[in-house]
């Protein structure tokens, strides 16, 4: 008898006691520790969110435009488009693509979110007032401190760690808060949807 299945065995057995009785199997989330991949920072659009645009040379096509309830925008020439998951880069293609059908021949347009309403960003461990924000364009891991009140005096600021999803991957990002803020680093720009967490320093 082949002994390769009793060489298996011990595997099994720590799989069990690691997923407490569940069925080993690859996870869909992986945590990946460190920056993730370029092009993580277009983030899709949804209901409520405010993005501005801008056709070159086009000052009465440029301007600011709400995402309504059912996803779209109501645009000059065009009318209704759909925006709801798009990202801003999609979003400008999809009015060029609009435009150049009987109005502009080679359509410049850019596309930038002001306001990112239907995205959140959660504050929790040694701050005052843990809980879910609205996030803000560009807005930085200081930001995100201030709106959850600051943090405790016991706070390690410089063990603060920033989990992102990308691509169903969870990446757990170190940022060393309290560098940032004695300007000794730059920094930390977070994305919609994120999770800040700040440890308890130790004594």
């Amino acid at each position: 008898m082949s002994p390769r299945p009793f060489r298996l065995f011990p595997l099994l057995i720590a799989c069990a006691f690691a997923t407490q009785g569940a069925f080993c199997r690859p996870s869909t989330r992986e945590v990946v520790t460190g920056d993730p991949p370029k092009g993580f920072m277009d983030s899709a659009v949804g209901p409520g969110d405010v993005f501005e645009v801008r056709v070159l040379g086009q000052e009465g096509l440029t301007g600011a435009y709400r995402v309504e309830d059912d996803g779209t925008v109501l645009y000059p020439l065009i009318g209704k488009v759909k925006v709801d998951g798009l990202t801003p880069p999609a979003i400008a293609q999809r009015l060029a693509r609009g435009l150049r059908q009987g109005y502009l021949r080679n359509p410049q347009v850019s596309v930038f979110v002001k306001e990112y309403n239907s995205k959140k960003i959660t504050v929790f461990g040694q701050v005052q007032k843990p809980g879910i924000f609205l996030y803000k364009d560009n807005m930085t891991i200081i930001q995100a401190v201030s709106e959850a009140g600051g943090f405790t005096n016991l706070a390690d600021q410089d063990g603060t760690i920033v989990t992102r999803t990308v691509d169903n991957r969870k990446h757990r990002i170190p940022v060393r808060v309290q560098a940032i803020g004695e300007g000794r680093e730059q920094n930390f720009v977070l994305r919609p949807g994120d999770i800040v967490w700040v440890p308890t320093r130790l004594m």
